[in-house]
């Protein structure tokens, strides 16, 4: 009986090392993808920061963005709106503005720009553990919405998104349900 006691532990042992152990690896490779990410941001960050044609506020905006996605609490909030399809608010429409005219102007400035925030954010999401779970649903929200990265740069840069949708709405409503 403790022969048999003892093999089920030592397989037990064996089950939760190998579960362990691919764990492990799908968080190196979230790192290595996060690590990947945040050169290409830092690569974009530098071309739009650095250009004399981008305009003050847009600078302003993706440094702040920049600043905040150090911050695994702000990294889930933004994910949060993200995912579920906040709308940018009236503070986050002169974002839009000098944003479309920049794609007129300097294109290239305004695809730094959206590369530099994208980057980002997709990377702090993977950077930390809690929020990596978030990422196919964030990523996915990025690709099916184009201006999905506005959103992101208004919420990150300290605007507010439509206060009807936010985070502790949507906790609120499903709650409710």
């Amino acid at each position: 009986m403790s022969e048999l006691l003892l093999t089920v532990t030592v397989l037990l042992a064996c089950a939760a090392l190998l579960i362990d152990r691919r764990r492990l690896a799908r968080r190196a490779r979230d790192l290595e993808l996060a690590y990947n990410l945040l050169c290409e941001h830092e690569a974009a960050l530098r071309v739009f920061v650095n250009d004399i044609d981008a305009p003050e506020g847009l600078r302003r905006v993706v440094l702040d963005v920049a600043d905040a996605l150090d911050r695994e609490a702000k990294v889930r909030s933004l994910a949060d709106q993200l995912i579920h399809g906040a709308r940018i608010a009236q503070n986050g429409n002169s974002i839009e503005l000098e944003l479309d005219a920049l794609a007129h102007t300097r294109p290239d400035l305004r695809d730094a720009f959206v590369q530099a925030v994208a980057t980002g954010f997709v990377a702090s999401l993977l950077r930390f553990e809690s929020t990596a779970g978030l990422f196919h649903r964030a990523a996915a929200s990025l690709a099916a919405h184009p201006k999905s990265a506005n959103s992101i740069a208004v919420a990150g840069a300290g605007g507010w998104l439509d206060p009807e949708d936010s985070p502790a709405r949507w906790n609120t409503a499903v709650a409710a349900a």
